[in-house]
C-alpha cells in the first residue's frame, strides 16, 4: 500500500474507478487549495452532526484528516500529522457508530502511515 496520502488516494480512486476528490490539492501542494477543502469539509459537519447523520460525520472527518495528512506531509510537520490521526480516530468512532465498519481498516492504515511518517522526522 503506498506511504504517501497522494498516492493512497489514487489508489483508492482507481480502485473505485473515479477521480480523486482531493487529488488537486496534493498534486499541487497548494496550501490555498488545502484551505479551501478543509473549510467546504467543516462547512458539511454543520449539516453533517455527529447526532444526526454519523457515517457522514465520520467521512467529512476522514476528509479532514486527509487535509491534515497532506499537510503534514508537505512540510506542516508533527502538528498536523497528529491532528490528521485525531480526525482518522473520531472517524472510526463515526464509523462504528453507524454500524459502517467497511472504512474502519482502511481508516486504521491511514493512522499507520501517518504514524509512520512521525517517526521518519
Amino acid at each position: 500500500m503506498p506511504e504517501n496520502p497522494t498516492d493512497l488516494l489514487d489508489a483508492q480512486a482507481a480502485r473505485l474507478k473515479k477521480p480523486s476528490t482531493t487529488r488537486c490539492a496534493p498534486a499541487t501542494r497548494d496550501q490555498t487549495s488545502l484551505d479551501e477543502a478543509e473549510a467546504a469539509f467543516e462547512a458539511t459537519l454543520k449539516v453533517f452532526t455527529r447526532e444526526s447523520q454519523p457515517m457522514q460525520w465520520a467521512f467529512e472527518q476522514n476528509n479532514l484528516g486527509d487535509v491534515h495528512w497532506n499537510r503534514g506531509s508537505y512540510g506542516g510537520g508533527n502538528a498536523e500529522f497528529q491532528m490528521a490521526i485525531e480526525f482518522f480516530e473520531n472517524a472510526k468512532q463515526g464509523f462504528t457508530e453507524a454500524g459502517y465498519t467497511l472504512s474502519i481498516p482502511l481508516t486504521d492504515r491511514k493512522i499507520d502511515l501517518v504514524k509512520k511518517q512521525i517517526a521518519k522526522k
